[in-house]
């Protein structure tokens, strides 16, 4: 029996297939999203009338319920796997939804297919099992991309920066005893490295 999307009634929403929940709870948020951009404009034209507020009462309710665990499931076991693998070498094969297409570059990191396209997923397998080039070429760019942008150096470096910026200082110690001053009696702060796949 299939467990379905609360506020979706398509039978491809449920837990059964993972991407196509998210996808389909994407597609909620950027519903979310398109009546907060119609709500702006009809609060110019009619005020704070009974459809604005019912319409905001909405999209409150939803981010209040069920956008805060949205992409729970994604943070503690898609995306960890992903970035595992990736490490490891192995190239992705997966549908872009969700932040993946923002990881997994189609054709640099693996291929991205449509949902639920069983010849598209045959296609790219088979274009890795009969391209050990290629395969090996992914590879080293799947390794390429962790190290580039999710290992902890990088983390750490992009959250100083931009912690260093919210504050207006810098540190000018190392660990332990480290003191700081503001940002402008000190060496400029420099953006983290730009990414590259």
């Amino acid at each position: 029996m299939s467990r379905m999307v609360p506020g979706h009634s398509a039978p491809a929403a449920g837990f059964e297939v993972p991407l196509e929940m998210l996808s389909a709870c994407h597609g909620r948020i950027e519903q979310q999203c398109s009546t907060l951009r119609r709500l702006q404009s009809h609060l110019l034209a009619h005020g704070a009338d009974d459809q604005a507020r019912v319409a905001a009462a909405a999209v409150m309710r939803y981010f209040d319920l069920a956008a805060r665990q949205h992409h729970e499931d994604e943070e503690r076991d898609l995306f960890p796997a992903l970035l595992e693998s990736m490490a490891a070498g192995v190239p992705v094969i997966a549908t872009p939804v969700g932040a993946i297409p923002d990881v997994v570059s189609h054709d640099i990191h693996g291929f991205l297919v449509p949902p639920r396209d069983g010849k598209a997923i045959a296609e790219a397998i088979a274009i890795l099992a009969g391209d050990r080039e290629k395969l090996s070429w992914m590879s080293r760019a799947c390794r390429r991309r962790v190290r580039a942008a999710f290992s902890i150096e990088r983390l750490a470096q992009e959250f100083s920066y931009h912690y260093a910026r919210l504050v207006g200082h810098v540190s000018l110690a190392g660990v332990g005893g480290a003191r700081s001053t503001p940002a402008r009696n000190s060496e400029p702060l420099r953006a983290p490295e730009k990414l590259e796949d």
